[in-house]
């Protein structure tokens, strides 16, 4: 019976491309590892601080207003660091929601 079973898995893989089905536990433990990284993301994202009251409730001397400015380009970039990633958890739990899904 196991021969049968070994044996009918790796046509279905040759007919897949040499791709075979993921486990069930193993995608469901994938998407729970995807809602987690998303709910991190989106809590760090929502600590930068908005960045039109970073330049303007600090008056000060020109060199305070520039490393002011630089910090405020460093949450950008963070910012957008953050979204991407967002972008390709998204994508993910896209592909992971699906019933069945192709491994290599």
């Amino acid at each position: 019976m196991q021969v049968e079973k070994a044996m009918a898995e790796e046509v279905e893989r040759k007919r897949n491309g040499g791709l075979e089905v993921m486990p069930e536990a193993e995608r469901l433990a994938t998407l729970e590892e995807l809602d987690r990284q998303k709910r991190a993301a989106l809590q760090e994202l929502n600590s930068i601080p908005p960045s039109k009251v970073t330049i303007l409730i600090l008056p000060g001397p020109p060199l305070r207003l520039i490393l002011e400015q630089a910090a405020l380009e460093g949450y950008k970039a963070q910012a957008k660091k953050l979204e991407e990633r967002l972008k390709e958890i998204d994508k993910a739990v896209t592909l992971f929601s699906k019933k069945v899904v192709y491994i290599q």
